[in-house]
């Protein structure tokens, strides 16, 4: 019967330590993650423009795309709204400066910066234990696998984690801010979501009345009832959908090959001391090996 793995070879050491050096040059250089969002307003005066951002973050730097197509209609529906218009008597203007100080305290932690060092760390890390195997060190192999996991962890849950929380110290990183969404009365939303491979998939749509659109007078029967079809407070209407991609870069994912690697050009034995005679015997710790008798 024909083995399903070859034998281990010092040339196949070779070209395993190329290929995972050539992989994690390729993943370091490339994009990291990669964000995508897609929204459009369906209903309303803001309709039918259109909003897309991209986001890719890679080693050292974020670079952010935004495009505002059929934009007019958004400006006119931003210059008529009533930017103080909310449906909560508390607009969260009451900070204080206490909470202001222990806020900005919290945001000198650049914990984006520092998942990408580490993250750069890891995967030279990677290539490290790849050379160590060459010289048949116990355990080796298994420092390689908690390496190689630990990346992939990071590219796929601490980064898209350090980014989100880079975002809480930015003003106006929200689009419209939170004033839009407390104006919002009636509201009806739905939201879901999709797995994809290294990714999430996001759905998000909502419709409602909004109180910047309505005169002060009028705002008080609006928010106790939804207004009459056909009356002038139904025109503040507004109905959006959107949806939001997040997944590692293309390129992230050429490190689920490593394990095919690994298996199909496996690594010598390890070498290790018999405690009863003292002399050294071979055994086998890559993946996928048993111990040799």
């Amino acid at each position: 019967m024909v083995a399903l793995r070859p034998p281990p070879t010092r040339s196949g050491q070779w070209i395993r330590l190329v290929m995972t050096g050539l992989i994690a040059l390729h993943v370091a250089l490339s994009a990291w993650m990669v964000i995508q969002f897609d929204g459009v307003y369906t209903e309303g005066r803001p309709a039918p423009t259109e909003i897309h951002a991209l986001i890719a973050v890679d080693k050292d730097h974020t670079l952010i795309d935004v495009k505002i197509e059929k934009a007019t209609a958004l400006f006119l529906y931003s210059m008529s709204r009533d930017e103080n218009a909310s449906a909560n008597s508390n607009d969260g203007s009451d900070t204080t400066d206490d909470d202001k100080d222990e806020l900005s305290s919290e945001e000198k932690i650049d914990y984006l910066n520092f998942t990408r060092n580490s993250t750069l760390v890891l995967l030279v890390f990677l290539v490290i234990c790849e050379v160590l195997m060459m010289f048949r060190i116990r355990y080796v192999s298994w420092l390689r696998v908690f390496t190689w996991t630990t990346v992939m962890l990071c590219f796929v849950l601490v980064l898209p984690m350090a980014y989100f929380s880079s975002l809480g110290g930015i003003e106006g990183a929200e689009f419209g801010g939170d004033r839009n969404y407390d104006a919002m009365v009636h509201m009806d939303d739905s939201f879901g979501f999709n797995v994809v491979p290294l990714g999430l998939v996001m759905d998000y749509d909502f419709s409602g009345y909004d109180l910047g659109l309505v005169d002060p007078e009028n705002r008080s029967a609006v928010i106790d009832s939804p207004p009459v079809a056909g009356s002038e407070e139904a025109k503040s209407w507004i109905a959006f959908e959107s949806t939001f991609s997040i997944a590692t870069g293309k390129n992230v994912m050429s490190l689920l090959f490593l394990p095919f690697v690994w298996f199909f050009i496996p690594a010598n034995p390890a070498e290790s001391t018999d405690d009863e005679t003292g002399e050294e015997t071979a055994k086998d710790y890559s993946i996928g090996d048993e111990e040799s008798e």
